[in-house]
């Protein structure tokens, strides 16, 4: 495991600068511009994120979950001007609609969509 080790510290050294977009869309995420991302997530190719989003530290944007023992994997979507504060997860299949904001430690479900403010 000191293989991901090392790429853990690598993305956590990158964290909220623009090395950390480049880093993203070299792994296959879609990313716009003017995003800052402080959160974490290891299916970087089903990780849609639009432009002027935020995505705060320690969020969680994991693209996968484990049901009876089988993978499960959907696509995760921050539109346009969305902000995901400290420690909130958006789940597989979650979506936050352009200009919606998750407040610190929340969670959007499977399949569930953050409305616009």
């Amino acid at each position: 495991m000191v293989a991901f080790s090392s790429l853990d510290d690598l993305v956590q050294a990158i964290a909220g600068t623009g090395l950390s977009v480049i880093f993203m869309r070299l792994m296959g995420a879609k990313v716009g511009n003017q995003v800052c991302f402080f959160g974490h997530g290891f299916e970087y190719d089903l990780l849609h994120i639009g432009d002027n989003v935020c995505i705060g530290p320690d969020c969680d944007v994991t693209a996968h979950t484990v049901e009876n023992m089988v993978m499960k994997l959907e696509q995760v979507r921050f539109e346009q001007g969305s902000s995901c504060m400290g420690g909130s997860v958006v789940m597989p299949g979650g979506m936050m609609e352009p200009w919606s904001t998750l407040i610190e430690h929340s969670q959007v479900l499977k399949g569930e969509t953050v409305p616009r403010a």
